[in-house]
């Protein structure tokens, strides 16, 4: 989505347009939408992601919600962050286990740990990747706005 880069550059009215695909009729635009939200959205975010989430049928689409919530710092985000990383879907499991190094979810090291035992390669590739993002301090690595200078449980 060019908006995103748009939106990633500064330009507050190109996440607008972002925002509105949270309801698309298309599955791929509405993962794009609420990944991109939580990446570059506010906290303000939250509301509408909660709905998104509500009304998904697709569990990898509603576990982008959780993710995305999890990025803006929202507690129950984050707390369904963590139960993703036992899901029974290694879809769900292995985008759980990057998105813990996005949140700078650090109190979830012991599960992403474990992960690294997984059955499924992506999975453990996943785990891997955000164990390294958590051992670095967060100013160096390219973090969701929301969580810059934060190092959240």
């Amino acid at each position: 989505m060019a908006a995103a880069a748009l939106a990633r550059r500064g330009d507050a009215g190109a996440l607008d347009v972002v925002r509105k695909h949270l309801q698309h009729e298309d599955l791929e635009a509405r993962k794009a939408a609420v990944w991109i939200i939580g990446q570059l959205g506010a906290s303000s975010d939250s509301t509408a992601v909660h709905t998104a989430m509500a009304t998904e049928k697709e569990e990898l689409t509603k576990a982008y919600c959780v993710h995305a919530l999890a990025c803006l710092g929202d507690s129950t985000g984050r707390r369904l962050l963590g139960e993703n990383l036992q899901s029974s879907n290694p879809a769900v499991r292995t985008y759980a286990a990057e998105f813990c190094g996005y949140c700078r979810t650090a109190g979830y090291r012991g599960q992403l740990i474990e992960l690294l035992n997984d059955a499924t390669l992506d999975v453990r590739v996943r785990a891997a990747q955000s164990l390294i993002v958590l051992s670095q301090p967060p100013g160096k690595l390219g973090l969701p706005l929301a969580l810059i200078g934060k190092n959240l449980p």
